[in-house]
């Protein structure tokens, strides 16, 4: 059986363009600022002010001294396993 045929046409293609602009385009004009009356102003750069430097407070104290000296007799550890050449 063969597909059906579609018998109605279609109408026929058309390309249609916007009317054409009656007002020209303006035109671009590059237009720059009045030159300054002087010379350019002396450039000049400054260093940043830096921060002062950090000084420690000073400590009028002494160290703490332990109310009781230090033992008299050092302790020695000996190794437990004397190596033996």
């Amino acid at each position: 059986m063969e597909p059906p045929v579609v018998s109605v046409l279609s109408p026929d293609d058309s390309i249609r363009r916007p009317p054409a602009s009656v007002v020209p385009l303006p035109t671009e004009t590059l237009m720059l600022p009045p030159a300054p009356p002087e010379a350019d102003p002396v450039r000049m750069t400054m260093d940043p002010l830096l921060p002062l430097p950090a000084v420690p407070d000073l400590r009028a104290t002494l160290p703490l001294v332990p109310p009781v000296p230090a033992f008299a007799v050092k302790i020695l550890n000996a190794p437990l396993e004397v190596a033996v050449p």
